[in-house]
């Protein structure tokens, strides 16, 4: 009898710290998720990049190499992090029109429809290149 509850109770220490380990890391990861959205810039030249694929597509909405310029960037860019000298509100706003540009892309969108989201884009991009 002393066995079992000796084991139960080992089980139940053993899942405390199993809760205890993942607060701990879903805590850390939070904290470093936080940290790295506040003290990183958007890539050297991402503005640039962001402004051709969407020149590009809003010409021909079927460009593979617009296309994949544009996925490659968009999902390692965020709304709070701007590139040096942009403040980050008209940021935030170029990097939801490239969002939704991705969103036609990805959902199989007519090529003017891509075109339309892109020349969005572009219309938000153009003051600041």
């Amino acid at each position: 009898m002393q066995c079992i509850v000796a084991q139960l109770v080992h089980e139940r220490l053993a899942h405390r710290d199993q809760l205890a380990v993942d607060r701990h890391r879903r805590r850390s990861a939070q904290r470093h998720a936080a940290s790295l959205d506040e003290s990183v810039e958007a890539p050297d030249g991402a503005l640039n990049s962001l402004y051709v694929a969407a020149d590009r597509l809003s010409r021909d909405g079927g460009d593979v190499t617009a296309r994949t310029s544009l996925l490659g960037l968009v999902f390692g860019l965020s709304p709070s992090s701007p590139p040096y000298g942009l403040a980050a509100r008209p940021w935030s706003v170029i990097v939801d029109r490239a969002k939704a540009v991705v969103a036609a892309i990805d959902a199989g969108a007519e090529e003017g429809e891509v075109k339309a989201a892109a020349n969005e884009l572009r219309t938000v991009c153009r003051p600041y290149v």
